[in-house]
């Protein structure tokens, strides 16, 4: 009877043993599988901020040929935000249909330009827009013919002149100068074609942008006419929809502060190959 009992008590420890055994093993599998979860997830890790851009100017902000978006802005961008945890997700929605874009939900961020005088109070009210710009440009009017250079402003309102269809640089632009004979373009690049083909006399373009395009297309810079047009300054705007949910708009414009103090700006335009004015 003896021998019965023992072997009864060594059949329980065994299988007490061989569940035991299966059990870390299962729960040792649903550990490494919570683990797992944000490598094999598709989701990204940090949430996304859509970011909606209204025209597409190198070196602020193009398409490389793999698609993917780059320029300074992006450089900058991700600088300013990965300390807040979240990432950019870039489209491009041309003219002012990106503020239309924002309002009905498909953006949460974008940047708005201020020229000369024109002020901020000209943006849709849904806006929420950084007072401290991150990135500020001079602006100025170049052409390939040198005897053009000289004229008095009056009589640069009978050339034609390529602008950048944003609203204020080209209300600004008129207003000071009582141009009229102005050929719109939807960006820069379209623009500095236009005076490399000669189909236009004067380009009113901002300096970074032009050094960038005579780099590339590997021309000389074009001659500058010596007028104080002003600067074009770009500050971030969030939709007042995005701050509701996630309340990130004071650390945003803390965020660009940071940024300016650091000089992030000029050091994305150097690694642009553009030497930023001093």
């Amino acid at each position: 009877m003896s021998n019965c009992t023992r072997t009864t008590k060594g059949q329980k420890e065994k299988r007490l043993s061989v569940r035991f055994e299966l059990y870390t093993r299962v729960i040792a599998g649903l550990v490494f599988l919570l683990l797992a979860l944000p490598v094999f997830s598709k989701e990204p890790v940090h949430p996304t901020l859509r970011y909606v851009a209204g025209q597409i100017s190198p070196p602020f902000l193009f398409q490389a040929d793999s698609g993917e978006y780059t320029g300074v802005l992006p450089d900058l961008l991700s600088k300013i935000v990965e300390p807040m945890g979240y990432q950019v997700k870039y489209s491009h929605t041309p003219g002012g249909r990106a503020f239309s874009e924002l309002a009905a939900g498909y953006g949460d961020l974008m940047n708005v330009s201020v020229f000369a005088d024109i002020t901020l109070n000209n943006y849709p009210e849904n806006l929420l827009i950084c007072s401290q710009p991150f990135i500020t440009v001079p602006f100025q009017i170049f052409s390939l013919r040198p005897e053009l250079i000289g004229l008095p402003v009056e009589a640069i309102a009978e050339l034609r002149i390529g602008v950048i269809r944003i609203a204020s640089p080209t209300r600004a632009f008129k207003r000071t100068l009582g141009v009229n004979n102005l050929y719109r373009y939807t960006n820069n690049e379209q623009i500095f074609k236009a005076l490399m083909s000669k189909r236009i006399d004067l380009a009113f373009m901002n300096l970074y942008s032009m050094e960038y395009l005579s780099e590339s297309y590997r021309t000389p810079l074009p001659y500058q006419m010596d007028l104080n047009l002003g600067l074009l300054k770009f500050h971030f705007a969030l939709t007042r929809e995005t701050e509701r949910r996630l309340g990130i708009f004071d650390n945003l414009c803390h965020q660009v502060e940071k940024a300016n103090e650091l000089g992030y700006v000029a050091q994305y335009l150097r690694k642009h190959k553009i030497m930023p004015s001093q």
